[in-house]
């Protein structure tokens, strides 16, 4: 009997379950899978198409400038009747527009051949920036006197004005950020008139001095 009694008092554990056997188990976490790597890689895509882009503001147009300016130099005109020209200076009025575009006038006096009046005007581009390079095309007119030349076809050389067209260049031409500028040796050439005989001109411009307002 008291064998029996043991037995059964053995054998009830066993028959009983175990709460760790019983208990489910908690599933674990599973790895990413490829689709949802795909649409991490699609949204990283995407995010800067649809994010609003913000674009920096547009420089402002240089802005247009005018000025006076102070020239010293010579220019010659040589037609077969007479020649024109001297050494002198003059002073004139400049505007430059959006920093490229050149229109100026001029009025100067030169004195070697006699005494000669000249008024330019000039209309032309430049470089830009510090080292402002520049090109111009000028019409020039001039009244005065000059050395005159007799030949058989012209017993009586005119003594009326003169004109020319002629090219400038400006190398070495430099201008500050508020638009007054330096040039040294400005070389130009063209061809002139008496309005009865036609030749060339040549010019040379040794300083020019120019103050912006």
């Amino acid at each position: 009997m008291k064998a029996c009694l043991l037995g059964l008092l053995l054998g009830v554990p066993c028959l009983l379950p175990l709460p760790a056997l019983a208990a489910k188990k908690t599933p674990a976490a599973s790895p990413p899978t490829t689709a949802s790597a795909a649409q991490a890689v699609t949204a990283a895509l995407v995010a800067p198409v649809v994010l609003p882009v913000t674009t920096p503001p547009p420089p402002p147009p240089p802005p247009d400038r005018v000025s006076v300016y102070l020239r010293g130099g010579g220019s010659l005109l040589v037609t077969p009747t007479r020649a024109m020209g001297g050494v002198g200076g003059g002073v004139g009025l400049r505007g430059v527009l959006k920093d490229r575009v050149i229109l100026q006038v001029d009025v100067g006096y030169m004195g070697l051949l006699g005494n000669v009046r000249e008024v330019r005007i000039g209309a032309g581009v430049q470089r830009g920036g510090t080292w402002s390079p520049s090109m111009l095309a000028t019409v020039s007119m001039l009244r005065g006197d000059g050395l005159t030349i007799r030949t058989e076809g012209s017993p009586s050389p005119p003594r009326g004005p003169a004109g020319a067209l002629a090219v400038v260049f400006a190398p070495f031409r430099f201008c500050s950020d508020r638009g007054s500028c330096v040039s040294l040796l400005e070389p130009g050439v063209g061809l002139g008139t008496d309005f009865a005989t036609v030749g060339p001109m040549v010019h040379l411009g040794l300083l020019e001095l120019g103050l912006a307002f």
